[in-house]
């Protein structure tokens, strides 16, 4: 009886050591997989600047489905709009760790990081604009500031001074009153204008009593607002482009296993093309609502179109960049807006910004 309990005792040590060591495998092939990018979920808190219905939005919801796709669930993220958190505050938001991604205007922080707006003063399509260095230089700015990284731009149109009445020469600003975001000020006050700030529904009715004479605002804003109704003149050139940056926390990027990040940035690569071709139908419904109104083009002068091309950019440097920042600065974001070229003199917006191959 003796021998036979002994037996069935070392039997239940064999059979518990070999559950051992058959558990302890999985546990470190269960940790490996994890670490390599196995089944572990994990969730992104992230933002956007605009509105569901906008077309940044939208694209944002693009690069999202990409990352969402390729990692097979692993990585989600999940958006709350300008409502939850203001635009203006995502980046602080990014830097503190409460998002962890968000789409946003660097215009919105001109006063933190002067620098970083230079994207709505370049020109060039998103290759050029990649080969000019102004994506790493953003990047830079970005990191330096706010702890985040640079993941993707989209473009949403361009930026134009939107009239009541029509002008004849850039020297008609003299006295004239233009509603535009800060980060236009010092071009229209160098028109000779005085810059003005105030919402889209009290601009629509300053245009309507004649308290603004004009509006500074992208190409999507003017139709969503019904700006064409009491702004029907559109300046050319436009003095900006109309992008959306998307960024992330770097310390959550660097956090995710190596593979997520390939994902992260796979996805941003290849959401351009989707990104694009919502631009260019949103071009096209704004094209299709220009030509069915009463709305004008109007051509800045030959003589003067140098002049104006680069007015609002100089402007900005001369007044904003250079007081913070230091002439340095400013002929190392000149030498790329130089090598981006002036703007188109007419909005042909596939040679702004031709649609990904």
């Amino acid at each position: 009886m003796k021998r036979k309990g002994t037996s069935i005792l070392l039997a239940l040590l064999i059979s518990a050591g070999m559950f051992l060591i058959v558990s302890g495998n999985a546990m470190a092939s269960g940790e490996a997989e994890s670490a390599e990018g196995g089944s572990e979920s994990i969730e992104w808190v992230g933002a956007s600047a605009w509105p569901a219905s906008s077309l940044h939005t939208k694209q944002f919801e693009v690069f999202i489905d990409l990352v969402e796709e390729k990692s097979d669930g692993r990585l989600t993220i999940s958006v709350v709009g300008p409502e939850t958190w203001p635009g203006p505050e995502q980046l602080n938001l990014i830097q503190d760790g409460t998002l962890d991604i968000c789409t946003v205007t660097t215009a919105y922080y001109m006063a933190i990081m002067p620098e970083g707006v230079l994207g709505q003063f370049a020109w060039g399509n998103r290759e050029e604009r990649i080969e000019a260095g102004l994506h790493d230089y953003i990047d830079r700015a970005v990191n330096d500031h706010f702890n985040a990284m640079f993941i993707a731009e989209y473009p949403v149109g361009t930026l134009h001074i939107y009239l009541a009445e029509p002008v004849d020469s850039i020297d008609d600003f003299q006295g004239k009153r233009v509603r535009n975001p800060p980060l236009y000020s010092p071009g229209t006050e160098a028109l000779g204008a005085t810059a003005m700030m105030m919402s889209d529904a009290d601009t629509v009715d300053g245009l309507n009593t004649g308290v603004v004479d004009g509006v500074i605002t992208s190409s999507a804003t003017y139709i969503d607002w019904s700006y064409h109704e009491v702004a029907p003149y559109i300046l050319n050139p436009p003095m900006g482009h109309a992008t959306g940056f998307v960024f992330a926390n770097r310390e959550s990027f660097n956090a995710l296993p190596e593979d997520l990040q390939k994902i992260v940035l796979k996805a941003a690569d290849e959401s351009n093309t989707v990104a694009d071709q919502l631009f260019k139908e949103d071009k096209e419904n704004f094209m299709k609502i220009i030509n069915e109104t009463e709305v004008e083009f109007i051509q800045v002068p030959e003589e003067e179109f140098d002049e104006y091309a680069t007015i609002y950019a100089d402007a900005y440097l001369d007044k904003v960049v250079a007081k913070e920042l230091g002439k340095e600065t400013v002929e190392e974001i000149r030498s790329m807006f130089e090598a981006l070229g002036n703007p188109p003199k007419t909005v042909d917006y596939d040679t702004i910004w031709p649609p990904s191959n």
